[in-house]
């Protein structure tokens, strides 16, 4: 699948095999990318270009798109830490 920022243009694309009720977590912060079992899907990953961080957000809104065209009944949940709020 591919998640792009449509505002910036950027996307992290990700190549995982998974069973219906599986979760993969990827953490653009830490840069990484769990199953909900724990174990490491870092290699699942792949920028679209070689960068420092991963799809960083703007200032502002944000529109993010999920795109799959092989996958049906996917659930993404966006969660973010506003800069200084740490």
């Amino acid at each position: 699948c591919e998640i792009k920022n449509v505002t910036t243009g950027q996307s992290l694309f990700l190549n995982y095999g998974m069973t219906s009720g599986d979760a993969l977590t990827v953490d653009t912060e830490e840069r990484t990318v769990m199953k909900d079992d724990g174990t490491n899907a870092y290699n699942a990953k792949r920028l679209d270009a070689a960068r420092l961080e991963w799809l960083p957000l703007q200032p502002g809104v944000n529109q993010l798109q999920y795109i799959d065209a092989d996958t049906g009944n996917v659930t993404v949940v966006v969660k973010y830490t506003e800069r200084g709020k740490r």
